[in-house]
């Protein structure tokens, strides 16, 4: 009996760079409301079953997004974004769930060589709630690290190794189900 998801809503934003272009900031005011909101409840705790579900009533999402991207030099680029998002349900005064208070994303991209690259990202959040089987969490906020290197064998063959989480830090986006701990990787990608 799941209904569909109707959303209507909109953003105005700011975008300002500098005349060299080599920086830019972006501001945008988002809001939305959302009828029939489709959320995740658990229903069996042995097997960890979820179904999705419709959440009553409509909610408004509102809030502001902050973002810098900058070419400090020709070789090192950084980007960051922080989010501010207040979200809740306007006629069944409901928390809503799975949408972070706080949400921040930052990385550095370094070209060590032209051919070598070095990428650490960070990513936070704080304030998301979840539904864990008719009762509303509230998750504890967190931070990962993650870091790898790219090599750049060919303009089509590239090499990647890294570590996911390099802190090993418990961190979740729904209750019970911690994410992936440290995590070491190695990709080999080529584009045709």
């Amino acid at each position: 009996n799941l209904q569909p998801e109707k959303s209507l809503g909109g953003d105005v934003g700011f975008l300002f760079e500098t005349n060299d272009e080599r920086h830019s900031f972006d501001v945008t005011y988002f809001a939305r409301n959302v009828k029939n909101a489709i959320s995740s409840k658990v229903i069996n705790f042995t097997t960890y079953a979820s179904q999705a579900i419709n959440l009553e009533g409509i909610s408004k999402v509102k809030g502001v997004e902050v973002a810098y991207n900058g070419k400090i030099t020709n070789t090192l680029t950084t980007y960051a974004n922080y989010t501010y998002t207040q979200a809740k349900n306007k006629t069944k005064h409901l928390i809503v769930t799975d949408v972070p208070k706080h949400k921040f994303f930052a990385y550095v991209d370094w070209r060590i060589v032209p051919s070598v690259a070095l990428y650490i990202s960070q990513e936070a959040e704080h304030g998301r709630y979840y539904l864990d089987d008719a009762k509303t969490v509230k998750l504890s906020g967190f931070g990962n690290t993650n870091a790898k290197v790219i090599y750049n064998v060919t303009k089509q063959l590239s090499l990647e190794a890294g570590v996911s989480n390099i802190f090993d830090k418990n961190y979740y986006y729904q209750a019970g189900y911690p994410e992936e701990g440290r995590l070491f990787f190695s990709n080999m990608r080529y584009q045709f």
